[in-house]
């Protein structure tokens, strides 16, 4: 975690967690290479999967490919070196939730925020949320939540 500037605070995604995934992706590539010369096909979806799993995780590693960015005016993700905003305005509420397995931080909009209607309507129907940070930056799900909740709170007073 670093501050910008005292309105400013950047979270950046756990770099243990992430070396982790980086680990056990390169050994499953290898074990599909290894499924590859021993004349197994199902090899190569192995090698293709994991491959690009090791080639993500590499780019998450990378200095400014991943980050949380929380500003007075509202917040900054950036997954993969692609940005995305919101306004404080945009967002009812964050609460701390679970999509599949993974405990995530479960985006509620607010009803006058229209951008991706449709494609928030589909993640509602599917995860009971209109959307979904991508990481909790090294936090607990219900800690980020709360904070940027705090956040939202003394932006909009």
């Amino acid at each position: 975690m670093t501050t910008d500037a005292p309105d400013t605070l950047l979270l950046r995604p756990s770099r243990i967690k992430h070396l982790v995934m980086l680990a056990v992706s390169v050994a499953f590539t290898a074990g599909g290479a290894t499924m590859i010369r021993d004349s197994r096909s199902m090899g190569w979806f192995v090698v293709i999967f994991f491959g690009l799993c090791t080639v993500i995780f590499i780019t998450i590693l990378l200095p400014n490919s991943a980050y949380l960015r929380l500003t007075h005016d509202g917040l900054e993700t950036r997954s993969l070196f692609r940005s995305s905003k919101l306004q404080w305005s945009d967002v009812a509420a964050f609460r701390a939730g679970r999509i599949g397995l993974n405990a995530m931080v479960l985006i509620e909009y607010a009803p006058s925020y229209r951008r991706a209607r449709t494609g928030r309507a589909v993640a509602t129907a599917l995860t009971g949320a209109g959307g979904a940070l991508p990481d909790t930056y090294g936090r607990s799900a219900k800690a980020l939540a709360s904070l940027l909740n705090e956040w939202r709170a003394r932006a909009t007073q």
